[in-house]
């Protein structure tokens, strides 16, 4: 499977083994061999511009999504879905990590200021792209290291440990609180809270998301003397598990507040 700029490379590589001069005609090659069957081509939309994958054979729907951005990976719910935690979803969310990026939160936090970003939908990318009957949803986000990153049947994602610290920063990518929960839950005999603790502090976000990961391993069913190192952790402000809650209950012992519907399942 290739990309345009991919292909081009192609074409022109092998014009030169049999000496032949494009003189810049490598889309119209590309068009010829479309027509005439000999390879295939997909279409992404973005609403502003198209992007065109070329194929032999069926690609695989997450393969596309990474062809059309180099450097990127799989992620959030979609890397949740690849590593057997959640169910699948025709929205495929990707990672672009570059060098220049920060991560979310802020220098000086306010519960005021929790308050008010939680009360809201959380932001999203407007970087989408339309593929037949699925949508590819980019994320620009801060270098990831080798450590947390691994592959599945070829494709690149984010480790298991890495995918459940970014489904709680990130519950919109992910399907919401509750299909987080069941991620943890699903995550529970394989995971390694401490790699989690040690990707978790590696980020050093801002907001308190200690709160909120702390809360899904406790009611995912994992080890309670485990998460020592969590509950000692200064718990300073009033924390939130989604955005935009219609209806929230509180836990003291995680000091967040979580969706009332997620009450059944605790």
């Amino acid at each position: 499977m290739f990309s345009t700029e991919t292909l081009i490379v192609q074409v022109r590589a092998f014009a030169k083994a049999i000496n032949v001069y494009l003189d810049g005609q490598e889309k119209q090659w590309i068009q010829y061999m479309v027509a005439q069957q000999l390879i295939n081509a997909g279409i992404a939309n973005n609403g502003k511009q198209e992007k065109y994958i070329y194929y032999t054979q069926p690609p695989d729907i997450f393969e596309t999504a990474c062809i059309l951005r180099n450097g990127s990976l799989i992620s959030h719910g979609s890397a949740a879905f690849l590593h057997g935690l959640s169910d699948y979803s025709r929205n495929i969310y990707i990672s672009v990590p570059q060098k220049s990026i920060k991560e979310i939160g802020e220098a000086t936090i306010l519960q005021e200021n929790i308050e008010a970003a939680f009360k809201k939908k959380q932001r999203t990318s407007n970087d989408r792209w339309i593929y037949g009957d699925h949508c590819f949803i980019y994320h620009t986000c801060s270098e990831i290291s080798s450590d947390h990153l691994t592959k599945i049947h070829g494709l690149p994602l984010t480790t298991l440990e890495k995918t459940l610290v970014d489904m709680a920063v990130r519950p919109t990518y992910s399907g919401g609180a509750i299909a987080i929960l069941n991620a943890y839950r699903r995550a529970m005999p394989s995971a390694s809270i401490e790699k989690i603790v040690l990707i978790m502090d590696e980020m050093n976000y801002s907001y308190p998301y200690h709160q909120a990961i702390g809360f899904y391993l406790s009611n995912a069913g994992f080890d309670r003397n485990q998460l020592v190192s969590l509950r000692s952790r200064k718990m300073k402000y009033k924390f939130f598990l989604d955005y935009n809650m219609q209806g929230a209950m509180f836990d003291p012992q995680w000091n967040l507040y979580y969706p009332a519907d997620m009450s059944i399942l605790l």
